[in-house]
């Protein structure tokens, strides 16, 4: 008798699973974590509470200053920390002030971002010196890498977003590639990129947005497109893309918009065409065109509208139509044509209305002058052309 009155106290204490209820849940703990209220520094979590556990990245006290917040164990807590996750670093951001030309392996050890006020000269840095340079965030001056007889990338400058001055790579015989480069997003000057000799593709600068100043982009024998550049939106004064002996399109341009100052390309003898830049619409000074031998049409410049000052297209044999300006209704200064020796007509300026400054050229290829049908008005010289015979 005594058995079953106790066995019915124990089935009155058990739960009755259709009405819900959860036997393991405490009124007084909310989080389900087993410690109540009263003992815990933040009862809506479970993860938090109680006692400091060593190095499981959990502030489980709920005071960041405590020692044994170290989720990473370089002995640094979570409050003194500035990458809690990285044992290699724990300072907060740093500028040096000056330039860093050597010493490069010195630069980044215990922190997490670190920066440059003046230049920062790759020259005589090895690769496994540039590698070492992950924290490096921003150059205040130029980045300069001329000549240098190491390196055959940029790979451990991924971190870097902001050149401030100029970009030189300049005269390199062993770079191949500007991968590293690929968080840069904006220059504060120039950027160069000019003889390199084994320099095959842009590739690595595709986050770059904006050019305070002027590409240029000179005698890189084994640069066949401009791919790399897909990110550029924006130039402040010009691009000029000269002397590339294998460049065959201006693939990798697609995003180019406005030009502050000229679009100048000369003498790259396998240039057929100017295909891959029929996003610029906008021209602040000119367009020059001369001396590519195998460019047979402009095409590549459909979207543009509005040149400032002049379109000079000079001396180049194979041009046989000026298809590509067809968009191209108004030029407030001069438009120049000459010497272009398989040029029979002006086809592909079917648009173009109003010359402000002088129409003018010398095309002794010239059969006619078809072309100019809506041209109305020319405020400085007229065309004066030498037709064939």
């Amino acid at each position: 008798m005594r058995l079953s009155f106790t066995f019915a106290l124990l089935l009155s204490a058990c739960a009755d699973p259709s009405r819900g209820d959860d036997p393991q849940t405490d009124p007084q703990d909310a989080d389900g974590d087993g410690l109540v209220a009263a003992e815990d520094c933040d009862d809506a979590d479970p993860a938090v509470g109680g006692e400091e556990l060593p190095f499981d990245g959990v502030d489980n006290d709920c005071d960041p200053s405590t020692l044994d917040d170290d989720g990473d164990g370089d002995g640094f807590g979570l409050a003194d920390d500035c990458d809690d996750t990285d044992p290699l670093g724990w300072l907060p951001h740093d500028e040096l002030e000056g330039d860093l030309m050597g010493d490069f392996a010195d630069f980044c050890p215990g922190y997490c971002t670190r920066s440059v006020s003046g230049q920062l000269a790759l020259s005589l840095a090895t690769q496994e010196e540039v590698a070492t340079l992950g924290c490096l965030t921003a150059v205040g001056g130029k980045l300069n890498l001329p000549v240098s007889p190491y390196l055959t990338n940029l790979v451990g400058l991924e971190n870097l977003s902001t050149v401030g001055g100029d970009l030189y790579i300049l005269f390199n015989d062993v770079l191949t590639s500007l991968d590293g480069l690929e968080g840069l997003t904006t220059v504060g000057g120039d950027v160069y990129i000019s003889r390199n000799q084994k320099l095959t593709s842009l590739s690595g600068l595709e986050g770059l947005t904006t050019v305070d100043g002027r590409v240029f982009i000179d005698s890189n024998p084994l640069l066949t497109s401009l791919s790399g550049l897909d990110g550029l939106t924006y130039v402040v004064e010009d691009v000029e893309i000269t002397g590339n002996e294998t460049l065959e399109s201006f693939e990798g341009l697609g995003r180019l918009s406005s030009l502050g100052g000229s679009l100048a390309v000369f003498d790259n003898p396998s240039l057929t065409s100017l295909s891959g830049i029929e996003g610029l619409t906008s021209v602040s000074w000119g367009v020059f065109v001369e001396g590519n031998l195998a460019l047979t049409s402009l095409a590549g410049l459909d979207g543009l509208s509005f040149v400032e000052v002049a379109i000079d297209v000079y001396s180049n044999p194979a041009l046989t139509s000026l298809s590509g300006l067809g968009g191209l209704s108004s030029v407030t200064g001069d438009l120049y044509i000459y010497g272009n020796g398989a040029l029979t007509s002006l086809s592909g300026l079917e648009g173009l209305s109003t010359v402000e400054g002088g129409l003018c050229g010398q095309q002794r290829s010239l059969t006619s002058l078809s072309g100019l049908d809506a041209l109305s008005s020319v405020a400085g010289r007229s065309m004066s052309a030498t037709t064939a015979r």
